[in-house]
């Protein structure tokens, strides 16, 4: 795990701004129908980002990307 003291760890500005980007094509995959296993392992991996780099930030990740998510399914491919 990574502390914000790390040298090689990017601004606290600039990984919020690398989450949302991943978040974009995490909805663009849902948008354009790659299969579900893809997209699970997508937002796991963007869980682990999230953990390394705010692990006390976690409860704001299942917020705010795991529920936008799973909106953007539920709107745009339920019943697959």
């Amino acid at each position: 795990m990574q502390t914000d003291t790390d040298p090689g760890l990017p601004s606290r500005d600039e990984r919020m701004a690398q989450l949302a980007r991943i978040g974009d094509q995490i909805v663009g995959r849902i948008l354009f129908g790659e299969a579900r296993v893809d997209i699970d392992i997508a937002i796991a991996r963007m869980r682990d980002t999230c953990e390394d780099w705010f692990p006390d930030r976690m409860d704001l990740f299942q917020m705010v990307y795991e529920g936008r998510f799973d909106r953007i399914w539920e709107q745009f491919r339920a019943g697959e």
